[in-house]
Order: C-alpha cells, then structure tokens, then sequence
C-alpha cells in the first residue's frame, strides 16, 4: 500500500509541474513582446556633450540628411552636390588632437620642430604624421580609455564643419568672416596657432577653417550625384583632407573644399569622433 500511494503522489506531483510548466509557456505566449527601440528613441537619452580628460571635449553632432558638396563657383571636385543621410549621431572633438594629448598617450611628439619654439607647444595642434600613426594613437588611445574613436568619415567631417543641424550656411566653419575663425591673418602665421583661439561654429567646435588640415578616414574618389546614406568608403589612394590649413589660400578653407593626401606634414593633423556614449553617461 505504502508503494502504491507513494506512486499517487509521484504522479500527482508529476502532474502538477506539467499543469504549471504550462501556465508559465502560456503567460509567455500572452504577453506581449516589447518593440525593439528607434535610432530616435536610443539617442534620445544621449547626454549634448562628452568629456574624455585625455582626449578632449566631445560635441553631439545629430544625424539627419543634408546637401553635400557644392554645385556653385569653382568647387570643381565638389561636384555634383548629392544628398548624403546619416543612421546614427556621433560626437566630434571640439578641437583638433593637440601635442599633449599625442605626447600623453604615445610619449614622444612627431610634430613639426623648423618652426620651433613657436610651432611646438601642449595645445598645438600635433602635426607631421601619416593617418597609419594616427590609427596606432586611436587604438592606444582606445585601449587607455575604454571608449571607440576613430577619424571622421569626410561626410561626417563636413556635416560637422557646416554646423549640423544648427547650421546658417556660412562659407566658412562658424562665418563668412575668415578672421572670425580661422588662424590664417593675411596669411601672417606660418605655423599652426593654439586650439580654440577663435569663434567656434555654430556646434561649438574650433578651427575647422585653418590651423591645422585634417584627416579623414576615407579616401578620395569623385563624387556621384546619388543620395548615400553613411557614404562607403571609396578605395582611392590619397586620404580626403579638409578646412586647409594656416599656410592655404582662402578657398582651401571653405567648409566645401576638398584636399587630399598622405605624406606627413607640418601643416595637417587631425580631431576625433567618439562613437557613442558609455552606459553611465546615459543616466546622467
């Protein structure tokens, strides 16, 4: 008897985990699922600025759609001017990388010395060197911090030097007025100037007319007329280099203008994007 009512409530209890395995699968299947968020919503809570003490000040630079490149005047390798979408935001440093920051994270500075003292300094712009050594500082960079940069896409770069959503169209990033915001008086200075010295454009970012030209990660190859969304990079040969520098006629400072290359040089530096914010930044 002893065994066969041990056996009843074996299958009693047997039966009850079935009935409540059951209830559970079913309250799985009841409830709703929840809707994966929009690239709206998730840069919804993205904080306007990010600083990363060995890096700089980082400035939210919001996705949308714009106009790239120019069909006007004599901007002949900006042409066509073609519709360009972004899937995501990003964040641009608000100056460009300075020799301390390079001197920090890599130890020694490769900038330009002709010119010393007055092209070497903490915040000058680091210069004389290739976007191959820029990368080996990103990833130093990266692996010092925890954070994801890169060099902006030239896209990005132009969507950033217009001013972005808060752009007024200037032809120069912040102005029509160079002096306003470029280290080029009447092309009196030979060397790069001090981030940050001037007015910034409209996102609060500095120098992206003159000082120092900058790298971008993608390489240079003709525009076509067809709307891109996050432009590919293109398999040229020559790095796209923008803003001109201290040394350029005015035209190579227009936020359109286009330069390319590759060698090291006295004149070209960079700034950063950071990719996205780290979790915390989001509960700020």
């Amino acid at each position: 008897m002893k065994f066969i009512k041990l056996t009843i409530n074996t299958l009693l209890f047997a039966a009850m985990a079935i009935s409540l395995s059951v209830l559970v699968s079913c309250k799985k299947d009841t409830e709703p699922e929840q809707a994966e968020k929009t690239q709206d919503e998730i840069e919804a809570a993205w904080p306007e600025t990010i600083s990363v003490p060995e890096a700089g000040e980082f400035v939210l630079v919001k996705r949308d759609t714009f106009m790239m490149g120019s069909d006007e005047g004599d901007f002949n390798n900006a042409k066509p001017a073609h519709q360009v979408s972004f899937s995501k935001s990003f964040y641009i440093c608000t100056t460009e990388c300075t020799q301390k920051q390079w001197v920090d994270i890599m130890g020694s500075n490769p900038s330009d010395t002709t010119f010393e003292p007055e092209g070497i300094g903490d915040n000058i712009p680091v210069n004389n060197i290739t976007v191959t050594q820029i990368n080996e500082f990103i990833e130093a960079l990266e692996a010092a911090t925890g954070r994801d940069f890169d060099l902006p896409s030239e896209a990005q770069w132009e969507w950033a030097a217009m001013g972005g959503v808060k752009s007024q169209g200037y032809t120069y990033a912040g102005s029509n007025n160079i002096d306003d915001v470029a280290a080029i008086y009447n092309y009196d200075d030979t060397v790069p100037s001090i981030v940050g010295q001037l007015l910034p454009n409209e996102l609060g970012i500095y120098d992206m007319s003159g000082n120092v030209a900058e790298y971008c990660r993608d390489k240079y190859a003709d525009y076509s007329s067809s709307a891109q969304v996050d432009p590919a990079p293109s398999a040229g040969s020559y790095y796209n280099l923008r803003g001109g520098s201290f040394g350029n006629e005015l035209e190579f400072l227009r936020v359109k203008h286009r330069n390319q290359g590759n060698v090291a040089d006295f004149a070209r530096g960079f700034r950063l994007i950071l990719l996205a914010p780290l979790d915390s930044e989001l509960t700020q």
